[in-house]
């Protein structure tokens, strides 16, 4: 394999033999009369994770694990940074959802000692024949 990059060749990470573009010496050649392509010769387009340099080549998926391992690394991070926020706005909203229980729960109080006390009444509107309450 001729490594991108420096131009230099290389040797077959799984065998060191030497690949060129995806094919050797030693591989059969296919119906036309070419050399068969190994099934680790991979095209990967998009963004380097380390450069932010655009992508766009073939090249043995084993010389691709760096990348696309730093990308996953990158991809859990960003994941857990997602996670960690919505569970402190989750916290943020449990908080206000019992702060509202506690103002309910003193209300409720403040109204039945008024209840209680004669201070204050509750006028309920009249129930109709079926048991429902009407609106009059």
């Amino acid at each position: 394999m001729i490594d991108p990059a420096s131009k230099t060749e290389v040797a077959c990470p799984l065998n060191g033999k030497l690949c060129v573009d995806g094919s050797r010496e030693d591989f059969p050649t296919n119906a036309v009369g070419g050399k068969v392509k190994c099934r680790w010769w991979q095209h990967l387009a998009g963004k380097d994770p380390q450069s932010e340099k655009m992508i766009d080549q073939f090249d043995c998926a084993i010389a691709w694990l760096p990348v696309t391992s730093i990308e996953g690394a990158q991809m859990s991070r960003q994941t857990a940074a997602s996670v960690d926020k919505v569970a402190n706005e989750m916290a943020e909203l449990k908080t206000g959802v019992h702060g509202l229980g506690g103002a309910l729960r003193v209300a409720a109080q403040n109204i039945r000692q008024g209840i209680e006390a004669g201070s204050l009444q509750i006028f309920l509107p009249p129930k109709s024949e079926n048991g429902e309450k009407t609106d009059g």
